[in-house]
Formats: structure tokens, sequence, C-alpha cells
């Protein structure tokens, strides 16, 4: 008996920690700073014929307000990706000291891996963030002690060298404030060209997954029906990443890997809000070829 209830609170262990609405990994916050210091850039509400945003999981529901806080994009006031050029680097280039800036991280956080958009993917801003943390790790590399030689017989009879007296580093002004310069209002420039790239997507009816362990995955317009078509049903029809992958792929959807279908999984329960949503764009579509169809109304082909 006592086997029996021992096993039974194993499996109702197991079955906890595999529930839906598990802990993901989320996007490390905004430094304060940089909020203030860069402000915000807020396009206007995307509403009918809108695509659809999933950060770590997260079903985000339009209409859709896509803004960019700090260094980061949010949507409807939802972080959906990293410091997308960190703030560090901003403090740098603007003369500032760069190592009592970042954000207060949890204890129990862990960080995210480096990640590397696909070649195909990558922009000026991708580049620029490779080449900043290339020269910082050089930086970091440069002035790091050297590595004491190895020790030779010699050294137990040589007599002791006097220490050498060390050299004064001549004195580098630094900013107390943040100021913009010509570098960091390029930073900004290409952080808000994703902003706007991110916002006409939404308006062209294309979706993305947002995550903090992978790169965005996108789709254009037709995908997106095909994929609303049939992600409600498998999340509510499976229990695990791995069967949701399954069940996707054997439904022509093959670009979604396992860290996006864990994320979703911890999310299942997103599912009427997707199947409402394809009710939704369903109507606006008959609403649409109504007036097509209808002499005199707005859009009509007569």
């Amino acid at each position: 008996m006592k086997t029996v209830k021992t096993l039974i609170s194993a499996l109702a262990l197991c079955a906890a920690s595999a529930a839906p609405g598990a802990a993901v990994q989320q996007f490390a916050p905004v430094p304060h700073e940089a909020m203030v210091a860069l402000k915000e850039t807020r396009g206007k509400p995307i509403s009918s014929g809108a695509g659809a945003v999933f950060a770590n999981g997260r079903y985000i529901a339009p209409p859709y307000t896509v803004s960019r806080i700090g260094t980061a994009l949010f949507v409807n006031n939802v972080q959906v990706t990293e410091e997308l050029i960190p703030w560090r680097h901003f403090r740098r280039a603007a003369g500032m000291a760069a190592d009592d800036s970042a954000a207060p991280k949890s204890k129990s956080a862990k960080p995210a891996p480096p990640r590397r958009p696909p070649p195909a993917s990558r922009d000026a801003l991708d580049s620029l963030v490779d080449e900043l943390e290339k020269n910082e790790s050089a930086g970091a590399a440069a002035h790091a002690p050297p590595g004491r030689a190895a020790a030779s017989i010699d050294d137990f009879f040589a007599k002791p060298k006097p220490a050498a007296q060390p050299q004064a580093a001549p004195a580098r002004p630094r900013a107390k404030s943040f100021a913009h310069n010509e570098t960091t209002k390029r930073y900004l420039e290409l952080i808000n060209k994703r902003r706007q790239e991110l916002d006409m997507m939404l308006r062209r009816g294309e979706f993305i997954f947002y995550g903090a362990r992978y790169y965005p995955v996108k789709g254009l317009r037709p995908e997106f029906a095909r994929l609303l078509a049939v992600l409600p049903e498998c999340l509510r029809d499976t229990s695990d990443p791995e069967s949701l992958q399954r069940a996707l792929r054997s439904r022509g959807v093959q670009y979604l890997g396992m860290e996006v279908c864990e994320d979703l999984c911890a999310s299942k329960f997103i599912y009427p809000q997707l199947q409402a949503r394809r009710e939704d764009i369903r109507k606006e579509r008959e609403m649409e070829e109504f007036r097509r169809r209808t002499p005199g109304t707005p859009g009509s082909d007569w």
C-alpha cells in the first residue's frame, strides 16, 4: 500500500512539472536607465487584417500596437525581444562607464544562451551587434593580466627582481549623464527600423514567434491561415511538446522547432483564443466578399 501511495505521488509530481503554465524563460528586462534616456517610439494601432504575435509561447491578441521602449521591442506593452543593442554599448559610445547599468537580475534566472540569426536573415543591426561584441571581447582580453611563464631550475637561484612600479593610467574623463551623438543616434535608428519592420509585417497579415531561447520564426499571410487552421486543435489534443510537434508536422507545419513547441505547451490553454481569432478572420473575409459583390458599397467591384 505504501508503495502504491509513493507511486501515485510520483506520478502527480511528474504531471505537475509537465502541466501547462509551467515557467518558461523570459527576456531580460530593459534597464530603467535605457527607458528613460531613449524613451519610446509607438506605432499606430493595427486591427483589421492584422497578423499574429507569439512571445515565449504566449499569444498576444490584436489590435496591435508595436513600440520600441528603450532598447527592445514591445507589442501591446509585452516585451517581445531581448535588448536589440545592449544598453552598455550606448553608454560606452556616449563616453559613460558601462559597468553600472546592468538590469537587475533574479538569482534564479538563467541567462539566455547566445543566439545568432541565420545567415539569410542577417541585417545591418545583427552585423553591428556582432562587431560590438567582438570589440568588447577583444578589449577585455587586452586588459587581462598576462599569464606567468612556467618555472625553470634557474628561478630557484636567481635573485628576486624588484617589483615594477605601477604606471598611473592617464585620467580619462567620463560623461556623467547620457547624451546622444552620431553613433548612438545610428544605434537607435537601427532599432527603430526593426520596429517599423515588425509593424509592417503585422499590417500585411504575417505572423511571428518570438522567444528568449530561439531566433524569431516568421511566416507570410497564407501560411498564417494554414497555421491557424491546425494549431488550436493540435494544442488542445496533445499533452507534451513532442506530440505537439508530431501533430503539427503531420498536418504540414514543419517549421516549429522543439523549443517553440515547449513554450506553446506551457501556454496550451491559448487554444480558445486562437479558435476565436480564426472565427473572426472568417467573418472578416465574408464581409469583404459581401462588399466586393454588392453594388454601391465601399470596395465593390461594381
